[in-house]
């Protein structure tokens, strides 16, 4: 069995590890998949529905999810700093009932969301490439 320090010591061989780890990073681009943009408003019986957690999960990848503002606008992220969400057919989640961020020992806040709407499979939204607006109406 050849001494794995000979092989190494020829000068070719020596550049594979640098070329593999080069090889892959050329389909991790700073970019990552495309998204189509999504905003859009929740009301629950009407009204605005304010910090809500509204997520969209893709029948394969990675979900995406925003919190509504006071007004009940949400804007979905597809990771920390990339907007949007993979293009495609989606089952959308909404609750009330998140942690908030700024203090690790917060309560939960009350549910306000019919279980229906916490669950996959009642609420779907189509989006495609480039900007979409998509409204939740949910009533009690």
């Amino acid at each position: 069995m050849p001494n794995m320090f000979v092989i190494l010591s020829r000068p070719w061989l020596r550049t594979l590890p640098a070329l593999a780890v080069g090889i892959l990073l050329l389909g991790c681009g700073p970019s990552g998949p495309a998204t189509g943009l999504v905003s859009g408003a929740i009301t629950l019986d009407g009204k605005p529905l304010p910090k809500a957690e509204v997520v969209f999960y893709p029948d394969a990848g990675r979900a995406s999810s925003g919190v509504t503002d006071d007004t009940g606008q949400y804007e979905l992220m597809f990771t920390y700093d990339t907007r949007g969400c993979l293009p495609g057919e989606h089952q959308v989640v909404v609750s009330t009932r998140v942690l908030s961020s700024d203090e690790p020992d917060a309560v939960r806040m009350p549910e306000l969301i019919p279980r229906k709407y916490r669950k996959k499979g009642e609420l779907t939204a189509s989006v495609e490439p480039g900007t979409n607006v998509i409204n939740f109406d949910l009533t009690k």
